[in-house]
């Protein structure tokens, strides 16, 4: 029951892409020295590409579970809408021009930490991974994870087969 009513406040607060956006409070997303109070530059005004690989892996994760309860429609309905969210974390967030995905859909910054976790959700196909490795983790354009949000560029650089970065 929790975990359903978190997706569903999630849910409520989804914008004209399907994604969460305009989320109340405060949004702490990782203690980079480059963002005011942690929070990713333009979250305000527009989803965030963290909140919402956060969400995707929460669906999936939930989808999964209900699989494991023997719920299978209820599954299936969150397996189809954790595939609408990827398709549009894809469209909305990759940088062709960067090789990157960028923290908001106006492109405007770019960091460590949101690239981690669209390659922790499995947004990223094989050949925009390898991509992203050119520029990921170390390029200076990429606002810096925190303490914190090492762990998860950690984990993205092992899923794109990175084994050698020194971050």
């Amino acid at each position: 029951v929790g975990m359903h009513a978190v997706l569903d406040w999630f849910d409520r607060h989804k914008g004209e892409h399907g994604l969460p956006e305009r989320l109340p409070y405060w949004l702490n997303a990782d203690w980079c020295p480059q963002w005011d109070r942690g929070q990713v530059p333009g979250w305000r005004d527009q989803p965030s590409a963290i909140i919402c690989s956060q969400y995707l892996r929460a669906l999936e994760q939930v989808a999964q579970l209900e699989e494991a309860l023997g719920n299978t429609a209820q599954s299936q309905a969150l397996q189809s809408e954790a595939s609408q969210v990827r398709q549009a974390i894809h469209r909305l967030f990759w940088s062709p021009e960067q090789g990157l995905f960028a923290d908001c859909p106006d492109h405007a910054s770019f960091s460590q930490y949101a690239n981690a976790w669209v390659v922790c959700a499995a947004v990223a196909d094989p050949a925009q991974g390898a991509r992203m490795l050119e520029r990921f983790p170390h390029d200076p354009v990429l606002a810096p994870a925190s303490f914190f949000g090492m762990h998860f560029v950690m984990q993205a650089l092992a899923r794109l087969g990175d084994r050698t970065s020194v971050v």
